[in-house]
């Protein structure tokens, strides 16, 4: 059922466009090593539906190419497709090799407290003990907030069992998870308070030999389904937050 849906897909999206240059994008549905448990049909869709909106507004023929988490960069290098989703991040080593687009999808730790927090900014956290799941490496974001009580968890759903019974003040929590949690288990107790901390996140990534046209074209895109709310319409479709993303 699920490859069939795949190739569904990508017959649907090769077809899409006015004739204008074509393009093979790969991906991997499973968005190694990003943790979005039970998500990852809801990026695929989206991210899916979002090129085909950037396919006609750009006037593209974009293809999908399925590969596993372990050989899309591996395909791309060897010049199999033209780009890959991916939430490789924009270090400078990686600048080095690939260009990437705008972030499509912000997918970075966010600050969970109850609903009765009067939040305003994180210099409102001194004092307050913020918990984050262990090897998050979250209690990193905390450390330009001054006087706040890092606590590390084994799980999201422990720290923010203890948020809710007043244990803790918030917690960190991945975007995702952070949503399907606010607006199911937590709903009326927990919510969301903060944008995305870090640049973490899908993007289209190219080789910088091979990238120029295409990641133009897909931020202009992109630009253009935020500015008509192509953006929050597909978002919304697909189950997934669309907070604001702002570029210059």
């Amino acid at each position: 059922m699920k490859k069939s849906l795949l190739w569904t897909l990508l017959l649907f999206l090769s077809c899409c466009g006015n004739g204008g240059p074509t393009y093979m994008i790969g991906v991997d549905d499973l968005w190694y090593p990003l943790e979005i448990p039970g998500k990852e049909m809801n990026v695929l869709g989206f991210s899916t539906d979002l090129l085909q909106e950037i396919a006609k507004s750009q006037n593209l023929q974009l293809v999908l190419a399925y590969r596993s988490w372990d050989n899309l960069l591996e395909g791309l290098n060897n010049k199999q497709y033209q780009g890959a989703l991916s939430s490789l991040r924009p270090y400078n080593f990686n600048e080095k090799k690939y260009d990437f687009s705008h972030l499509y999808l912000m997918t970075g730790p966010v600050l969970v407290v109850p609903v009765t927090f009067s939040f305003q900014s994180l210099d409102m956290l001194e004092g307050k003990e913020i918990g984050f799941p262990e090897g998050s490496n979250q209690d990193s974001l905390l450390a330009g907030s001054p006087g706040v009580l890092p606590r590390s968890y084994r799980s999201v759903s422990q720290a923010l069992n203890d948020v809710l019974n007043g244990t803790l003040d918030g917690a960190l929590v991945d975007y995702l998870t952070a949503q399907s949690y606010c607006q199911d288990l937590y709903a009326g107790t927990l919510m969301i308070v903060t944008a995305p901390l870090t640049d973490i996140g899908l993007r289209l990534v190219a080789l910088k030999s091979d990238s120029d046209p295409l990641i133009h074209a897909f931020n202009a895109g992109l630009q253009e389904a935020f500015k008509n709310g192509a953006y929050k319409k597909l978002a919304s479709k697909w189950g997934l937050p669309s907070f604001p993303i702002q570029y210059e």
